[in-house]
C-alpha cells in the first residue's frame, strides 16, 4: 500500500489511543481529550498530569524512519463546568502546543475547543488552528462525539504542517461492564474522497488491568506524519492515583514501521 504524506505535527496519540488503532474519540481519558476531543474533559473530574515517550523505527534492521516523540500534559477537571488543559508535544520537525477547554451543558451534553500553535520549525511557517467537539451520552451503554479538526485550514500555512480539516464521528459502546468497543469513521475532504476508519476493543481483564487491541484504515499515523493503515495492541494498569500505559503499533504507510509508546499519568 502507498499512502500520501501528511505532516500532521499537531496530532498526538497516547499508548491507549495507539493500541486502539487511533480510535476512542468518543471517550478519551487522562489528558488525551486536549488532542482528540476536548468536550469529553467535562466528564473527567480529576486533576491529571501525564508524560509520554514514543519511539519508532523501520521494521527491518533499524531502517529509516527512526525517531521519538515526547509529550507532557496537564488537565484540570476540578472545575466542574469549564475544565481546561494544556498539552505540549516535541517532535523532530517542530513542536506543538495545545490548549483545550470544555463546557458541560448537562449530564448528557458537552462542548469543547482546542487551540493549536505550531512552534520551533526552521522549514515551515508558524501556524495556528483550532478543533471543535461535541460529546453526547444518551445512555450508560452509548457515547458519541463529533469533532471538526483543523477548522480553519489556512492553505498557505496549514498545508505546510499537513493540518487538514477532518470530520470525525467517535462512537463508544459498552458491551458489558468490562468490555468497551470503539468505532471512529472520519473524512478528510482535501486529501481523498474515501472514508477512513479506526476501531478498537478494550477489555478490563481485572479491576486494575486493561487489555487493548485496534486497527486503523486510511488514518493518520501521527508519529510518522503520514496517512496509512496500522494495527496496535497494549495494556493499561490503573493504580491508586496513577496509571501506567504501554502500546506497540505496526504501521504501513510509504514504509513499514514498528513503534512503542509508554506513559505515566498522575491523578489528584
Amino acid at each position: 500500500m502507498v499512502a500520501s504524506k501528511a505532516l500532521a505535527g499537531s496530532d498526538y496519540q497516547s499508548p491507549r489511543t495507539l493500541s486502539l488503532g487511533g480510535s476512542g474519540h468518543a471517550a478519551p481519558l487522562q489528558t488525551d481529550p486536549i488532542a482528540m476531543n476536548a468536550s469529553n474533559a467535562a466528564f473527567l473530574p480529576a486533576y491529571q498530569v501525564t508524560a509520554a515517550i514514543h519511539k519508532y523505527k523501520g521494521s527491518r534492521d533499524n531502517q529509516e524512519p527512526r525517531g521519538r516523540v515526547a509529550t507532557f500534559g496537564v488537565l484540570d477537571g476540578s472545575q466542574a463546568m469549564v475544565p481546561v488543559g494544556v498539552l505540549y508535544t516535541k517532535r523532530a520537525l517542530g513542536s506543538v502546543l495545545m490548549f483545550g477547554s470544555a463546557y458541560k451543558i448537562n449530564e448528557s451534553w458537552a462542548g469543547g475547543l482546542t487551540v493549536k500553535t505550531t512552534l520551533q520549525s526552521d522549514t515551515k511557517p508558524q501556524n495556528r488552528d483550532f478543533s471543535t467537539s461535541v460529546t453526547y451520552r444518551p445512555s450508560k451503554s452509548f457515547q458519541f462525539a463529533f469533532i471538526t479538526d483543523n477548522t480553519i485550514q489556512r492553505r498557505s500555512r496549514s498545508d505546510a504542517w499537513g493540518q487538514y480539516r477532518e470530520y470525525i464521528l467517535g462512537t463508544k459502546y459498552i458491551l458489558d461492564k468490562s468490555v468497551f468497543a470503539y468505532f471512529d469513521p472520519h473524512y478528510t475532504p482535501s486529501r481523498e474522497k474515501k472514508l477512513g476508519y479506526q476501531f478498537g476493543l478494550e477489555v478490563a481483564a481485572f479491576s486494575d488491568l486493561y487489555l487493548r487491541v485496534g486497527k486503523s484504515i486510511r488514518s493518520l499515523q501521527a508519529h510518522l506524519e503520514q496517512y496509512g493503515d496500522s494495527i496496535g495492541y497494549g495494556f493499561g494498569y490503573l493504580g491508586p492515583r496513577f496509571s501506567l500505559d504501554f502500546a506497540i503499533s505496526h504501521a504501513e504507510t510509504d514504509v513499514r514501521t514498528r513503534s512503542m509508546v509508554a506513559s505515566l499519568a498522575l491523578m489528584f
